[in-house]
C-alpha cells in the first residue's frame, strides 16, 4: 500500500489551529516525516460513517524566540486539525507531538470508535521510563566505562 510519504514531499507552510498554538505564528513549515492511518467510525447525518483518520508528523523546526516545534496534522472525513508540539530540542518536540496525539485520540475515542489495524491499541502511548531488562550499556558494548 503506497503512502503519501513514499513520494518526495516539498516543505509546505501550514496554517495552525488556535488550539495549543504557543508559537505566536499563524503558519509553520510542515515537512512530513511519518504518518499512521487509523480507522474511525463516527456518527453522521446518515448514521455511522466509517473512514480513515490520518495522523502525520512533521520534521521538527526551530521557531525563533520560542523553541523547537513538531507540527502534527490529523485528517478525517473532510476535517483537519494542525497543531505544534513544543520541545527544548527536536527529539523532545517529536516526543511531545506523540504524547499530544495520544491524548487527543483518547479524547476523540470517547465519542468515536478509533482502531489501528483492527486493534484499539493505536500505538501512541505516552513516553514513560522503564527499567532496563539487561545489565550494562548497549552503546558501550554492554560495559559501563568511565
Amino acid at each position: 500500500m503506497a503512502t503519501a510519504l513514499e513520494t518526495t514531499t516539498p516543505t509546505e507552510l501550514v496554517k495552525l489551529d488556535l488550539l495549543n498554538n504557543w508559537t505566536g505564528r499563524d503558519e509553520l513549515p510542515f515537512e512530513p516525516i511519518a504518518e499512521r492511518v487509523l480507522e474511525i467510525e463516527a456518527e453522521g447525518p446518515n448514521g455511522i460513517e466509517k473512514g480513515a483518520l490520518t495522523v502525520e508528523f512533521g520534521k521538527p523546526t526551530w521557531v525563533e524566540g520560542q523553541g523547537w516545534a513538531c507540527v502534527f496534522r490529523m485528517v478525517a472525513m473532510g476535517r483537519q486539525h494542525t497543531s505544534p508540539a513544543r520541545g527544548v530540542d527536536p527529539v523532545e518536540a517529536l516526543q511531545a507531538a506523540f504524547q499530544m496525539v495520544g491524548k487527543q485520540l483518547a479524547g476523540m475515542g470517547r465519542m468515536h470508535r478509533i482502531t489501528f489495524l483492527g486493534s484499539e491499541d493505536l500505538g501512541f502511548a505516552p513516553a514513560v521510563a522503564t527499567e532496563a531488562k539487561a545489565p550494562g550499556c548497549p552503546v558501550m558494548g554492554g560495559a559501563l566505562s568511565r
